[in-house]
């Protein structure tokens, strides 16, 4: 355990517990596997996704944002005329949206669902239908992936001449998790048959269950499973014990869109079988029915009793750092956790951190204190140059605020105020954030006072 000079003396691992706070924020937002999802309402029309940074229009095309509703009836497109209305739309105050990749359109699926696979309280009146993604299939130039919102499966057997429903998006991360592909450098190969993908920090098995590593490939065959016997497996391997079957989320994670047969990267996971694995989650309108991932194109989809796939094992692998990782001095005893993968970006500002709360010591007796959290939901990924800008909530999600971030060369940022608004909680209490936030300077800059290792 780390031992850091804090104030009056000497406090076991303080930072660290702020940075692994912070990094379980990003891991159970930029994978966003455990937790229920969640929306930033923006009063708008619109609505911002705070694990991926994705804007996304509340109505279908074709529907009217009444204030509260979406109203009238989603209109059809072909892929071609779908595409064609990126740049073209102008909505919220935005001229930038487009329509999302097969990646970005399932972050809004919700297959753990027990209703409706699409949060109805943002997407208000969605049509169970098949909505169209920017992203052609790697297989065919004349088809291009879609989603089935009646259930949550998603297909590249869509020919681009059909017509389809549209949702359109803006913003978000272009590169790591959101990516399409999946090359061989968002990986970190640990030399003993498991690879860390980076951008989630997840650790995976090279080998399906059933083969063996051999130093440099898989061999024999992978064994089939029935989904019970599946989401069961565990294993000791390569020195650890919490090997687990993976989410759909997770499993998804891994599909390669821009190839297919196997629709996965062979370098990191080399001679496995180009078909369905399983996943844990299951599908609640049938019983004994769970996702699967058929890497062979890439689809996603439910299987059932006595149907069997394979199975890949996945475990929670460690966070690396990124390069503007570290906690920094927001001002005298607040704090700000930040960290970075890629151009995804997770920040939490620690208020009243010496405060009276108190966290029992994993070791070494005594107690930790745990600072009171003011949590940014949202974290953009759109970096450019050495700015990001941030968007989310303060004071316990009551203010919608965003802030420019800039990194500078001398260890320090220099955090920009963009905007303040009331969420509805702030409204509803009658509370002003713009006299909240703005006790605050508008431009703030602030120290590093520990690099994470």
């Amino acid at each position: 355990m780390k031992t850091l000079n804090w104030g009056n003396g000497l406090v076991p691992g303080r930072f660290d517990l702020l940075r692994w706070l912070a990094i379980g924020c990003l891991l159970a937002g930029s994978a966003g596997y455990a937790l229920a999802k969640t929306y930033t309402d923006n009063g708008d029309g619109t609505a911002t996704d705070p694990t991926t940074g994705l804007t996304w229009m509340r109505c279908s095309v074709g529907q009217t944002w009444t204030g509260n509703t979406c109203s009238s009836t989603a209109s059809t497109s072909t892929w071609a005329q779908a595409n064609a209305l990126t740049g073209t739309v102008s909505f919220a105050g935005q001229s930038d949206w487009r329509l999302p990749s097969i990646r970005e359109l399932q972050t809004i699926v919700d297959r753990p669902s027990d209703g409706s696979v699409i949060d109805t309280v943002i997407f208000p009146n969605t049509t169970m239908s098949d909505f169209w993604t920017s992203t052609s299939f790697a297989g065919s130039p004349g088809l291009a992936w879609y989603v089935h919102f009646s259930y949550g499966s998603a297909y590249p057997s869509g020919d681009k001449s059909i017509a389809n429903q549209v949702r359109l998006v803006r913003a978000g991360s272009t590169s790591g998790v959101l990516n399409i592909a999946r090359p061989s450098t968002d990986y970190v190969d640990q030399g003993d048959g498991t690879v860390i993908h980076s951008p989630t920090s997840l650790m995976w098995q090279r080998c399906a269950v059933g083969q063996t590593w051999t130093g440099s490939t898989c061999s024999g065959t992978a064994t089939d499973f029935i989904w019970g016997d599946a989401k069961l497996l565990t294993s000791t391997f390569a020195g650890q014990t919490d090997w687990r079957l993976p989410t759909e989320e997770e499993l998804l994670s891994l599909s390669d869109y821009s190839r297919f047969v196997p629709a996965i990267n062979t370098t990191l996971f080399p001679n496995g079988p180009g078909s369905g694995f399983w996943s844990t989650s299951a599908y609640a309108q049938i019983l004994n029915a769970g996702w699967y991932v058929d890497f062979s194109v890439g689809v996603t989809d439910v299987g059932t009793a006595p149907g069997t796939y394979k199975a890949r094992l996945v475990r929670t692998g460690p966070a690396l750092a990124g390069p503007n990782d570290g906690i920094y001095q927001w001002s005298a005893g607040n704090y700000l956790s930040l960290h970075q993968d890629g151009t995804h970006m997770i920040a939490t500002i620690y208020f009243n951190a010496d405060g009276s709360f108190s966290f029992p010591a994993t070791s070494g007796g005594g107690v930790l204190p745990v600072p009171q959290l003011d949590l940014f939901d949202l974290m953009n990924g759109q970096v450019s140059g050495s700015t990001v800008r941030m968007s989310g909530t303060r004071f316990h999600r009551t203010c919608n605020v965003v802030y420019d971030f800039t990194f500078n060369t001398n260890a320090t940022i220099t955090v920009t105020r963009i905007s303040v608004g009331n969420a509805a909680a702030a409204t509803t209490a009658g509370i002003s954030c713009s006299a909240i936030v703005g006790a605050e300077a508008s431009t703030l800059t602030v120290p590093k006072i520990r690099f994470n290792q």
